[in-house]
């Protein structure tokens, strides 16, 4: 589903205007964004919920010549399901 067609399924749902749709996904990706990036974790009820996590340094393989490098520490985002959404998708 593309950020249009989540647009449009929201407008059709709630009866708002399609600019104040895409104005609060906007706000949200920038509040979830500034919350992960100062180290909060984020709950979106029903849907997820979202922490960060340090990525151990590790050691890799150059893919076009095969050479040992070094990946270092990375900290990434860490995504939780909540229940009633993966009960759903299961069926």
């Amino acid at each position: 589903m593309t950020k249009a067609e989540f647009i449009r399924a929201i407008v059709a749902d709630s009866r708002m205007l399609p600019t104040h749709v895409e104005q609060m996904l906007d706000a949200q990706a920038r509040a979830v964004s500034k919350a992960l990036g100062e180290g909060d974790e984020v709950t979106i009820p029903g849907i997820a919920k979202l922490t960060t996590r340090e990525r151990a340094a590790r050691k890799g393989r150059h893919p076009g010549t095969g050479e040992v490098i070094d990946i270092p520490v990375k900290m990434v985002v860490q995504v939780k399901v909540a229940r009633a959404l993966a009960d759903h998708v299961a069926g």
